[in-house]
């Protein structure tokens, strides 16, 4: 039950966080445009490498639990593949097709995933780390790297990057950084206080903590009608394969592949959460069909208060 609280809660959260960047649109407050830019902008370069950095920072990492990430990759590529096919099928644009595999197979592991855990499993490190590995390496990392090839390909940004830029766009971006100082930062032991290192770690941590508000208002700005046929056929795939198929093929692929019931169960929660709005934030930087994103992304996370109460009974 405390799942679908923590669930209830942000869902609730996030839709007044959107409901603000709606508001501030219709009544012409800033520039739809521009703020939409300035918000993917803040989302991908500032708050979203402080949310990486300080959780893996702040994590107990071992080398022995990388088989969990690895999991997480093979669902996430089976959900790209279905995604495209099902886009395909669907006679969709490129733009729409990229968005659609976006949502369909990034989840929100590391904002809600993460904290669910923690709250769940009653503040356990060895929970923590492993929800953190799987995020960051499993899913963030994917997100980093796939997701911007794929954003790239099937948006405008295609005509505008060359392999050489797409190559420094992947390795250099703020997110990627993020992640591999994280990395070094955790299994070096590194200190995360002291006379100089705990404000800097607080101002990390504050930048983090803006993270939803920023990617909720971009999700409200992003927000406008879409074809309702259109939106019902990419709902229904994004409701199958990221409530349903990446919690369940993540179930199935813990039997295969003999992990230990405790690391089980923590990999299947992360994996039935609804998609990142961070995907919102990709689609308008790299030019897939932000609105789509925008609308589908809400819808997941709605659809998720039902789809993880079944999912529960797995755990």
């Amino acid at each position: 039950m405390e799942i679908q609280q923590r669930l209830i809660y942000f869902t609730i959260s996030m839709t007044l966080l959107v409901g603000c960047g709606y508001f501030m649109k219709r009544r012409g407050i800033m520039p739809e445009a521009e703020a939409s830019m300035i918000l993917a902008k803040i989302t991908v370069n500032y708050a979203l490498p402080a949310m990486i950095f300080w959780t893996l920072a702040n994590s107990k990492l071992s080398l022995h639990d990388f088989k969990l990430p690895a999991i997480v990759l093979l669902i996430e590529i089976g959900a790209l593949i279905a995604s495209y096919l099902a886009g395909r099928a669907f006679k969709l644009s490129r733009e729409q097709i990229g968005s659609l595999m976006l949502v369909s197979t990034f989840g929100n592991m590391s904002a809600l995933g993460v904290s669910l855990v923690d709250s769940v499993y009653n503040h356990n490190l060895s929970a923590i780390s492993k929800a953190v590995l799987s995020s960051e390496i499993g899913s963030q990392l994917a997100l980093q790297t796939l997701g911007i090839l794929i954003a790239i390909h099937f948006g405008t940004g295609k005509d505008v990057y060359s392999p050489v830029t797409i190559f420094k766009e992947i390795l250099f971006n703020p997110p990627t950084l993020a992640i591999i100082f994280g990395l070094i930062w955790s299994l070096a032991g590194f200190p995360t206080e002291g006379m100089l290192l705990t404000p800097v770690f607080h101002a990390i941590k504050l930048a983090d903590m803006a993270l939803a508000g920023v990617v909720g208002l971009l999700i409200g700005f992003s927000i406008r009608y879409v074809n309702i046929r259109l939106f019902i056929k990419t709902a229904v795939v994004v409701i199958i394969l990221e409530l349903f198929y990446e919690p369940l093929g993540t179930f199935f692929a813990s039997k295969l592949f003999s992990l230990p019931k405790f690391d089980a169960d923590v990999l299947v929660l992360m994996m039935s959460m609804p998609a990142a709005a961070l995907n919102v934030a990709f689609a308008k930087k790299y030019g897939c069909d932000t609105e789509l994103a925008a609308n589908l992304t809400i819808t997941s996370i709605i659809f998720c208060i039902i789809s993880v109460f079944f999912v529960s009974y797995l755990l």
